[in-house]
């Protein structure tokens, strides 16, 4: 259910008050359904899991004053044991509290995969960082093993998979990016490609699909904005404004509040390193964003009064909803 809609239809509130009307929801039960979360924690869940931080903070600050003497091969072998450890215990977890239907159960083996995942990344880096490797070759032996196994566990995982394989994927473009020394106009072309794929990923509903999408998005802004360089003409602010403008049509389109708020300072901030670069008077770059803004107030109202006059129902639509007390 969307929290928030740019379109032109009736609330949630409204919407069960046309229930409790057409008799298909009694006024308690339509008051329950209101003040009922949409997202619902346990605390019991929260408490565990910031335990369990406090816990491994513990755990590295003991270990890293108990080791910091020690070999790089000592720590790495190390932490191969503990992220044994912690995955085999975390897939028991799994399995076992997949059977019993129990989801928290799951949600903390999930969590315990992530961070054994990380320990044995962490492990692999070190051993291969011991045989003269360059960064960028590390990055890619850890990562596309990570991307693989990623999408074979996505579709038995809640979040773990979604998450690492987020990772994994930025990790091999950077490697990529690096070992290709591509400079920074197609630097910024291919990390905004590799957003896109991630992007487009969430489209297709994974689990968890937050992940993908608010790092793909992310990473579309800021990696198309590394075109502008201060050195850099007009004509290159045009990249980085096309992809902002198309996410902020995305976003009005469906209802995606957290892209519209990124999208829309981004397409602001564009339009405004344009008009300045491309205009040397001040005052004729300030009445081009005004004209533009105005543009895009008017395409705003045309868009709302056309969506209401091809769906007269919504217009009649009345509210009875009174606050439960």
């Amino acid at each position: 259910m969307a929290l928030v809609s740019f379109q032109d239809r009736t609330s949630f509130g409204e919407e069960l008050d046309r229930l409790v009307v057409a008799g298909r929801l009694t006024r308690a039960e339509a008051d329950d359904l209101e003040i009922a979360p949409r997202v619902f924690v346990p605390l019991r869940e929260v408490i565990g899991y910031l335990g369990g931080l406090v816990v491994l903070v513990g755990v590295v600050w003991t270990t890293s004053a108990a080791l910091q003497d020690a070999s790089p091969m000592s720590i790495a072998a190390l932490l191969y044991i503990a992220a044994a450890i912690v995955v085999s215990l975390s897939f028991w977890m799994q399995v076992r509290f997949s059977r019993a239907d129990n989801i928290l159960g799951r949600r903390g083996g999930e969590v315990l995969e992530l961070l054994g995942s990380g320990a044995l990344a962490a492990a692999v880096a070190i051993t291969l960082n011991e045989q003269g490797l360059r960064g960028e070759h590390i990055a890619l032996w850890i990562a596309a093993p990570g991307l693989v196994w990623s999408f074979i566990r996505l579709e038995r995982s809640m979040f773990a998979a979604t998450i690492a394989s987020c990772a994994a994927w930025i990790a091999v473009i950077a490697a990529s990016v690096s070992l290709l020394d591509a400079g920074d106009t197609w630097s910024a072309v291919i990390f905004t490609l590799g957003g896109f794929v991630l992007f487009a990923f969430s489209l297709s509903e994974p689990p968890f699909s937050f992940a993908p999408h608010s790092v793909g998005v992310l990473t579309m802004i800021f990696a198309s904005n590394g075109i502008n360089g201060a050195d850099r003409s007009a004509w290159f602010t045009l990249f980085p404004l096309a992809v902002a403008g198309l996410l902020f049509l995305y976003a009005t389109a469906g209802a995606r509040v957290e892209v519209l708020l990124v999208a829309g300072v981004a397409v602001t901030a564009d339009v405004g390193i344009l008009v300045g670069r491309a205009i040397d008077s001040d005052v004729v770059s300030g009445l081009v964003v005004t004209a533009v803004g105005a543009l895009m107030l008017a395409a705003s109202v045309y868009t709302v009064t056309s969506s209401r006059r091809s769906s007269p129902t919504s217009s009649s639509s009345v509210s009875i909803r009174t606050s439960p007390s």
